[in-house]
């Protein structure tokens, strides 16, 4: 809030101030004290963090190995020990991931778009209905390709796990395989796996390439019509140079936030896979 909310605002007001030979100093005061009570804000949330996503992690290990162990001996006699340790890596990695990406990324754009589009309604009403309609494109967007990709990275998922179990069960077997000359054949077999793997990968970070490309058109349009609209405002004097400024600023904002909000919920969907694979087990 006090960041990306209340501090464009105040710098509003400094240039309208000095422009028309006002006094700018007690809205200049308000940015330092955004500025301050900003960085307190956030060095105390992320110390708060630090611990709560620790503990959380530390139990999700736990709960994962104890829930193995009571397996029983068929479970283990057909299942790729080493695919189910890179299951239970990503677990306790990804829900690491996915608390950050709503901590840091998700909840604050939220906000902030709510605030902005709530803004504009009250103070700038010419440019509310531009900023209403590419969030809503920009999230339709976001939720279309997202729940194709997550579907690409579920397979990437377990394309990695069968290379990692296949990697270790020739480690772990190579005296045997060397003694009956099968070393060749169980390396050929496994480039055909990393072959699949490689596939998977590739698949999912090109249909994200698309994602982006089309997000980065939409934020670039969004820039360039916002701002010819307050060009022309300021021009025929119906609006004034700061109110320009900050809606540049707003709209910087605006743009970063949403960029990684649709970087961020795709891999937020990610994360899901990696419980979905452990759920499973």
């Amino acid at each position: 809030y006090f960041t990306a909310m209340l501090k464009p605002s105040q710098w509003k007001i400094v240039c309208d101030q000095l422009i028309s030979g006002g006094n700018p100093w007690p809205a200049f005061t308000m940015i330092i004290v955004c500025v301050v009570v900003s960085y307190l804000l956030k060095r105390a949330s992320h110390w708060s963090l630090i611990f709560a996503e620790s503990r959380v992690i530390k139990d999700l290990r736990d709960s994962t190995l104890s829930g193995i162990l009571k397996k029983n001996y068929s479970f283990f006699k057909n299942t790729s020990i080493g695919g189910l340790i890179a299951k239970s890596k990503r677990f306790a990695n990804h829900s690491e991931d996915a608390m950050d990406y709503m901590i840091y990324t998700i909840t604050p754009s939220f906000f902030l778009v709510l605030y902005l589009v709530a803004y504009s309604f009250v103070a700038i009403p010419k440019i509310a209905p531009y900023l209403l309609a590419w969030v809503v494109v920009f999230v339709a967007i976001t939720q279309f390709f997202s729940g194709r990709r997550t579907k690409l990275d579920l397979e990437y998922s377990e394309q990695d796990s069968k290379t990692m179990g296949f990697f270790s069960s020739i480690v772990f077997s190579v005296s045997y395989l060397r003694s009956f000359a099968s070393t060749p054949k169980k390396y050929a077999d496994f480039q055909n796996q990393t072959e699949k793997e490689m596939n998977a990968m590739r698949n999912t970070n090109l249909y994200g390439e698309y994602q982006w490309a089309i997000q980065e058109l939409l934020m670039l349009s969004l820039e360039i019509i916002i701002m010819y609209q307050m060009v022309v405002a300021v021009q025929n004097k119906t609006e004034t140079i700061g109110t320009a400024v900050m809606v540049q600023v707003y709209i910087g904002s605006l743009m970063t936030s949403m960029f990684n909000f649709g970087q961020h919920y795709f891999r937020l969907r990610t994360a899901i896979t990696s419980p979905y694979e452990m759920a499973q087990v």
